[in-house]
């Protein structure tokens, strides 16, 4: 099961807060330290996508206090990560995200504690971490996709690329993926394949994304049509103008 803060705008990077593997496929290996209804009920809340991040970090806190084998620990402790990055504390993310890795190595894991070392600007630590990611699941687009974005940040524009072409590969309707491409691209002075790759995310994006591409074009004076979440003319025209200044 996944949560994802989907990156907008100008944002690059994708936070996926992941729920990994479910303790109860696995009923046979967890421990009777709470009651199994009340344990599965913490569960439920802890996972829980539409729950309130606060309530799921308490129910997430419970069931870790409620002892288990070590699966459902990970799994308690990289669920209230999760749940810390959504509301932009990476701080006790990361330290949750390790306490899971520390039991049970996961490929979303390593990807999460990477994205929240990310938003702290430590990109070389996220880079580790997406190499585990990776190398756990060779393919885990989302995994690629972050990595070469942090290349990106690191001015490492070639490898971006090519991390970037790969999350691309394995998941041809990545709009983030191809909308990062365009800035690496764009960076290194290719400016036609920049707008390809822009034009490109905006087709494969829903009308909210569009929408709040809109608004992000708006505040940089580029776009000056309606924030209707279509790809029109005028955002099209938007792109050539920023493609044709930025690269």
């Amino acid at each position: 099961m996944f949560l994802r803060i989907l990156a907008l705008g100008g944002v690059a990077l994708t936070l996926a807060a992941c729920m990994t593997s479910n303790p109860s496929d696995n009923a046979g290996q967890v421990s009777d330290v709470a009651p199994d209804e009340q344990r599965l009920a913490m569960q439920s809340a802890c996972e829980a996508p539409e729950s309130d991040p606060e309530t799921a970090i308490a129910a997430c806190s419970a069931l870790i206090n409620a002892g288990g084998d070590d699966q459902l620990l990970a799994y308690a402790y990289s669920n209230r990560g999760a749940r810390h990055a959504i509301l932009g504390n990476h701080r006790p993310a990361i330290s949750d995200f390790s306490r899971s890795l520390a039991l049970v190595p996961d490929a979303v894991t390593y990807r999460n504690r990477g994205t929240s070392y990310a938003q702290r600007r430590q990109y070389e630590a996220a880079i580790q971490d997406f190499d585990q990611a990776v190398s756990l699941d060779p393919n885990y687009g989302f995994a690629y996709a972050d990595r070469g974005y942090s290349f990106f940040f690191l001015g490492d524009y070639g490898r971006a690329i090519d991390d970037l072409n790969t999350a691309i590969s394995l998941d041809p309707n990545d709009f983030r993926a191809y909308y990062n491409r365009g800035r690496a691209y764009c960076r290194v002075g290719y400016q036609d394949q920049a707008l390809a790759d822009w034009l490109h995310s905006y087709e494969l994006r829903d009308a909210e994304n569009l929408r709040r591409e809109q608004e992000w074009l708006t505040l940089r004076g580029f776009y000056v049509g309606p924030l209707d979440g279509t790809l029109n003319a005028e955002l099209r025209r938007a792109a050539t103008r920023r493609a044709d200044l930025e690269c």
